[in-house]
């Protein structure tokens, strides 16, 4: 299994990143009227694969492949700006990118209750994701089928950019919080620059997903990634960096009691009368995979051990340094889903009532649940995200004659 998670690793990587790297090179992105930090700015060695991300303080650091090379920084609401680097090149380069100006006009959130952001566009939203500050939509125009569409808009509904593509299944963003489109048979990384949207890196699409999945979070250039074992009742967590031979296990969370059933399996499998249907009962009942996830809050990693009931709190050497109890799992209500607000640094959870979605935010000082939020006359929304202070979902107005699935957000 460890190497397995090894060539998992190395195949993230290797998308991503370049281990042969003759020059770093680091600096700072700011606006040029405002002179403040810009964040989610890509930084991209031009004609090659090596792209990184400014900070939340415009900060960014890029190993570039040759002895000399053309950086392009880009950001949906500033111009591109380009800069040749070599070896003579200051290592430290101070950039001011230029706002761009639009005519647009925006739309008034009402923060009383949730509205639709794509009410006034003839679409029917399969999936969305965030795109640094805009919102990337997978979406059918006028519910056809036949007319997929990536669209990048900004908060308020109104349109970047688009791009035609053909049979799309999902996006998925991956450790490094890249967007990804797989289709039925390909599978691309999504780039927004000045020109528009970009599919870049193509792969098959089978196995592309369990390729990137075992990377769950990225912290100051370590890899915390996951495996399961035992039926998935026992999870793995390991963590690597681009110096590591191999992840290093630094923490296992077990259900025993999950296990010890697995332990009597073979006497149910003996018994006469049993079908393979039961055994697939039995499966799906008693042995969902074990849920504990590891998530990123600013610059701290915990893992929701709800086996355990506790948050383990880790610093950036994977070293427990605290936990606080929680009990809210026990609920029959509680829906095993977490939602981070990586702008607000807040954990949210789900509860179910009645098909009615209700939020409560997890108070990361004692485990407990605080300030419900619920969705008012929205019976089993889809796609729940919280983003900026904001709760996002998909809901399909059954009360229109269209019946598109829109997009809704929510104000906390």
């Amino acid at each position: 299994m460890k190497n397995v998670i090894v060539i998992l690793f190395i195949s993230v990587i290797a998308i991503f990143c370049n281990a042969q790297k003759p020059m770093t090179i680091s600096g700072c992105v700011r606006d040029k009227n405002t002179g403040k930090g810009i964040k989610n700015v890509n930084v991209l060695e031009k004609n090659t694969n090596n792209c990184v991300k400014t900070n939340s303080i415009g900060l960014f650091k890029i190993t570039i492949i040759q002895s000399s090379a053309t950086i392009a920084f880009t950001h949906v609401s500033y111009f591109e700006k380009k800069v040749s680097v070599n070896n003579d090149t200051n290592l430290f380069l101070q950039i001011e990118l230029q706002t761009r100006t639009t005519n647009l006009k925006e739309v008034s959130i009402n923060v009383q209750k949730p509205i639709s952001i794509t009410a006034d566009l003839p679409l029917y939203v399969k999936d969305y994701d965030f795109y640094g500050d805009s919102i990337l939509l997978l979406a059918y125009r006028d519910k056809h089928i036949s007319t997929p569409e990536l669209i990048v808009m900004n908060r308020k509904g109104k349109n970047i950019s688009r791009t035609i593509i053909s049979n799309p299944e999902k996006l998925y963003k991956d450790c490094l919080g890249n967007l990804h489109l797989i289709e039925k048979d390909n599978a691309f990384q999504i780039y927004l620059d000045s020109n528009g949207l970009n599919l870049i890196y193509p792969n098959k699409s089978d196995g592309y997903e369990v390729m990137l999945s075992p990377c769950v979070q990225e912290l100051k250039e370590k890899y915390f990634l996951k495996s399961y074992a035992y039926n998935s009742q026992i999870l793995n967590y390991y963590w690597s960096d681009l110096t590591s031979q191999k992840p290093s296990l630094f923490f296992t969370i077990s259900d025993e009691k999950a296990i010890r059933r697995l332990r009597d399996k073979n006497r149910l499998l003996s018994m006469q009368g049993v079908t393979d249907a039961d055994v697939r009962f039995e499966e799906m009942c008693f042995y969902a995979p074990l849920y504990a996830p590891l998530i990123k809050v600013n610059d701290t990693i915990l893992i929701f051990n709800f086996v355990d009931e506790k948050i383990e709190f880790l610093n950036q050497q994977a070293e427990i340094i605290k936990a606080v109890p929680v009990k809210f799992q026990n609920d029959k209500k509680w829906k095993k889903q977490l939602f981070v607000d990586d702008v607000k640094n807040k954990v949210y959870t789900l509860f179910l009532i009645d098909g009615i979605s209700k939020l409560y935010e997890i108070n990361l000082q004692d485990g407990s649940i605080v300030n419900p939020i619920s969705i008012p006359d929205f019976v089993y929304v889809e796609n729940i995200k919280v983003h900026d202070g904001k709760i996002y979902f998909l809901y399909t107005n059954k009360n229109s004659d269209a019946e598109y699935k829109q997009l809704y957000s929510f104000k906390i």
